[in-house]
């Protein structure tokens, strides 16, 4: 095993085990107990998934398609379970929340935009790995900005802990990919960008 697969192990061990205790410490009685065990539990692949896309890992978007799935799943729950597939009650629930209703609009983006991103990953590797920086740099700024705002911003408790933890991990994947290359001379300016 190299050191950078040791460490990064340990990175993924730590943000599984942190997951799967947000998850146990979940109020059972909540009677939306099953949509929010569903976020985090996609939430938690995200992480993952993330880190491996960092690290450029040959089972990156494995991980990434599997996170995806988990978060459309998630969603069906929710529509299913919390708010009886109507689209209004969902505006309300998400007024309540963020004082913003049509902010589901975004949600319904990111489902679909994260679909996408992850089957054209899947069906077609290498032009996935051509797209431009923008849209490499685009989409995961995007995604981090809907993950913040659904697991902090909005919501409280041990998945905003967790949430705020696995950032600072992700920020350490980077910080240790980047001065690793930079000692072995792999990184150019340019390459800098195909970190995400």
């Amino acid at each position: 095993m190299t050191r950078l697969s040791v460490w990064l192990q340990c990175c993924l061990v730590a943000i599984g085990m942190g997951g799967f205790s947000v998850v146990y410490l979940q109020n059972r009685q909540a009677a939306d107990y099953l949509t929010r065990v569903s976020a985090d539990i996609s939430m938690i692949l995200y992480f993952l998934a993330l880190c491996l896309i960092i690290v450029e890992h040959v089972s990156a978007r494995w991980y990434w398609l599997i996170a995806c799935v988990a978060f459309q799943i998630h969603v069906l729950i929710a529509f299913d379970e919390v708010h009886g597939w109507s689209h209004s009650k969902g505006v309300e629930h998400v007024r309540e929340a963020s004082g913003f209703g049509y902010g589901i609009f975004a949600s319904y983006f990111f489902a679909i935009w994260w679909l996408v991103d992850a089957v054209w990953w899947i069906a077609s590797p290498k032009g996935y790995s051509q797209r431009s920086r923008l849209a490499r740099w685009g989409t995961q700024v995007f995604f981090a900005f809907m993950v913040v705002n659904g697991t902090i911003v909005y919501e409280s408790g041990a998945i905003r802990w967790y949430s705020l933890y696995c950032f600072g991990v992700v920020l350490f994947v980077i910080v240790k990919k980047y001065l690793q290359n930079r000692k072995t001379g792999v990184y150019s300016a340019d390459e800098m960008g195909k970190i995400a």
